[in-house]
């Protein structure tokens, strides 16, 4: 009865079931797998999958696990858990426990993990490092280290998932302790310390583990040249990249994007020439390497030579490129015959023709934009704000920007903030300052210079005032600039001097 109501939905078929053997005969499972258990997962449609496990024995494990996961993969935690409660006595065990488990963790219910954990008849070693990876991948790693104590066993994949916890979390020095109390380690050890050191910044120690490592392979490499080249340290990246014995195109494209972090086209260019294979991440890197270094025309060049079905990266580039140069009839051509475009590219065209004055073309595109699948973010309606002339505009634009929930930008906010005070309506302008949950040093100068532009110099004083209260320190020069072209900047040091602030 309780399976009927797990699977009720997945009852509803126009035909009968083919009997079980048919069924998999006729999709091809039986040719590769020899039972029909170890058939289900072949079938990852949830349907066709609970055909075969209708047919078969329920006191199967394998059966149950295999049905459980389906579900788990497809993101279904309740029938998950619903199967898992209505198995039989035989089919339960470390098996289906242990596939339950992953399934909790990968939930984020820990929790619900640490229940199932704590009555199981039997836990294994892998079942222990399962808890311990759990709690450290949840941020949870004092408690991965409490389980870690109390294990009764361990072994080297333990060990690693303590030590790659610990260095997930930045916690290093403790990452150092486990790794030189380790009394095995395996290569994912050692990749895991290296990581680590590499995410926390810590380059010397980083070289030094790399230096000492029983073996490397291409990946290690290229954490290593990676890393110096995130961090600007170019000379040691290039000489670690002509040492490796072996690069895939990973370790190429890192190169290429170094090399143009650090303005050096001509080496990226030449790089990229030598490379014995490229993918679209290669081409992408170069059009926008050269584009974002000024290159257009080059950029064009890489552009026009990148195979069929270029990346919507490429033409993104091309397009910022291009509107940053001014060259709008151009970026318009390109955006035309984009075959999809995204978020990137509707807002790179739209804050380019806002960029170069054309409200025209900015409200038309942004119309157009609102009635494709694309939504607007808050860099587009900043794009549409600059160039909006009315009340009634911004009004409109805020009016979106609520509906979408994207009030609580600062950026977005401080935008409506010096639109509204240059249309002159106050009080919407003080709306959005109330609204606004983060208020950085801009968002308060705005706010006061909008009340002192408009003869609200008692207004501003008190904004000032409070955003000394908020620990702010503003510039002065900011603040009395609105308020001297008044006449009434005399007047604001006195009483700042009474209220005890200071300019």
């Amino acid at each position: 009865m309780i399976l009927g109501r797990v699977f009720q939905p997945l009852r509803r078929r126009r035909r009968p079931l083919l009997p079980q053997t048919t069924f998999l005969r006729r999709h091809g499972a039986l040719a590769n797998h020899p039972s029909p258990y170890t058939a289900l997962p072949a079938h990852r449609g949830r349907r066709s999958a609970r055909a075969v496990f209708d047919e078969t024995p329920h006191e199967d494990a394998v059966a149950y696990a295999n049905l459980i996961d389906l579900h788990l993969s497809c993101g279904d935690l309740p029938r998950a858990e619903a199967l898992f409660r209505a198995a039989p006595t035989a089919a339960r065990g470390l098996r289906l426990d242990t596939v339950m488990l992953d399934g909790y963790f990968k939930a984020g219910r820990v929790d619900h993990a640490r229940r199932l954990f704590d009555g199981m008849a039997v836990k294994s070693v892998g079942a222990w490092t399962r808890m311990v990876s759990g709690y450290c991948r949840a941020g949870r790693v004092e408690e991965a280290r409490g389980l870690f104590e109390v294990m009764p066993a361990r072994d080297v994949v333990s060990w690693t998932a303590m030590l790659q916890g610990y260095a997930r979390s930045g916690m290093m020095r403790e990452a150092h302790g486990l790794f030189d109390a380790m009394p095995a380690r395996d290569f994912v050890s050692w990749t895991a310390m290296l990581q680590g050191y590499v995410r926390s910044g810590m380059l010397r120690e980083a070289r030094e583990l790399f230096d000492q490592m029983p073996e490397r392979n291409v990946v290690t490499w290229t954490v290593m040249v990676k890393a110096y080249a995130d961090h600007g340290h170019f000379q040691e990246a290039v000489e670690l990249f002509d040492r490796m014995p072996q690069r895939n195109l990973y370790s190429w494209n890192i190169m290429i994007s170094g090399f143009f972090r650090a303005g050096n086209v001509d080496e990226a260019v030449r790089l990229f020439e030598r490379m014995p294979d490229r993918n679209a991440v290669s081409w992408t890197t170069m059009v926008t390497g050269l584009a974002q270094n000024g290159r257009v025309l080059m950029a064009r060049e890489f552009f026009d030579r990148m195979p069929e079905n270029r990346d919507a990266a490429a033409w993104n580039a091309m397009i910022t490129a291009y509107a940053n140069n001014g060259q709008m009839n151009k970026a318009r051509r390109l955006f035309d015959s984009m075959p999809a475009k995204d978020l990137v590219s509707w807002s790179a065209i739209i804050h380019g023709y806002a960029k170069n004055k054309h409200k025209g073309e900015v409200m038309g595109l942004f119309r157009l934009m609102l009635r494709s699948a694309v939504s607007p973010d808050r860099f587009t309606l900043i794009s549409v704000l600059v160039t909006s002339e009315s009340t009634v505009e911004v009004g409109q634009i805020h009016g979106l920007a609520a509906t979408r929930g994207l009030l609580s930008d600062t950026s977005l906010g401080n935008a409506l903030l010096i639109m509204y005070s240059r249309s002159g309506d106050l009080h919407s302008a003080w709306q959005v300052f109330k609204m606004l949950q983060e208020k950085d040093p801009i968002t308060w100068t705005l706010m006061m210079r909008a009340f002192a532009n408009h003869g609200r110099a008692s207004y501003a004083l008190q904004a000032f005032a409070q955003m000394l209260q908020h620990g702010y320190k503003p510039s002065s020069t900011t603040f009395i600039a609105g308020l001297v072209d008044k006449g009434r900047a005399s007047r604001a040091h006195c009483r700042l001097s009474v209220q005890g602030g200071t300019l």
